[in-house]
């Protein structure tokens, strides 16, 4: 029995219908109320969100971008590119954003590099903690780091924090991310 219609070699199926084979690919649903998903890869043509009741949301989590490569149109209508300041009008709630670039690394255990945009005004662990599994234990000055990524100070060793370049006099806890920042966590030996 064959499948309501085909489109580049992927099925369209009425919204009621199931897939009988794992390896077949839905190109199109109608009905379709609600879709969760991590990641949504597209071809090489356009895509198209449209409705005929209400307006489109795109909502990042908190820290996150939409990014707009390109000109932005309204109606086929171009109104200029997205660099345009005054293209974009931002909502009252818009948190203010700092980059945060972050390096870690333990010989050869680890060595990750992460660049994000996090809340201006927060502190550094919670900032960490929004990249990589952090491990710590509590102590009177605060949460030490104890491991990140899954690798742990042991013995002689300790994460040591570095905050544009120089050793951080300061837990984690206390370096306030106020403009854009450059922190290296380095497992060093005492």
């Amino acid at each position: 029995m064959k499948p309501a219609s085909y489109c580049d070699g992927a099925i369209l199926m009425p919204s009621s219908s199931m897939l009988r084979k794992k390896r077949e690919k839905i190109c199109g649903v109608s009905g379709l109320t609600s879709l969760k998903l991590n990641t949504l890869t597209t071809g090489d043509g356009a895509i198209t969100m449209s409705t005929s009741v209400g307006g489109i949301t795109i909502s990042p989590a908190t820290g996150s971008s939409v990014l707009l490569d390109g000109t932005v149109q309204v109606a086929d209508s171009k109104i200029g590119y997205v660099t345009d300041t005054d293209l974009i009008t931002l909502a009252d709630d818009v948190v203010d954003t700092v980059q945060l670039s972050l390096v870690i690394t333990s010989a050869d255990e680890i060595n990750l590099t992460a660049i994000k945009q996090v809340e201006k005004g927060i502190n550094l662990f919670e900032a960490i903690n929004q990249l990589v599994i952090v491990g710590v234990k509590d102590t009177d000055w605060g949460p030490q780091i104890m491991s990140l990524g899954g690798v742990k100070a042991v013995g002689n060793t300790y994460w040591a924090l570095y905050v544009n370049g120089s050793m951080s006099m300061v837990g984690a806890q206390d370096v306030i991310l106020s403009e854009d920042t450059f922190i290296r966590l380095n497992m060093e030996a005492f």
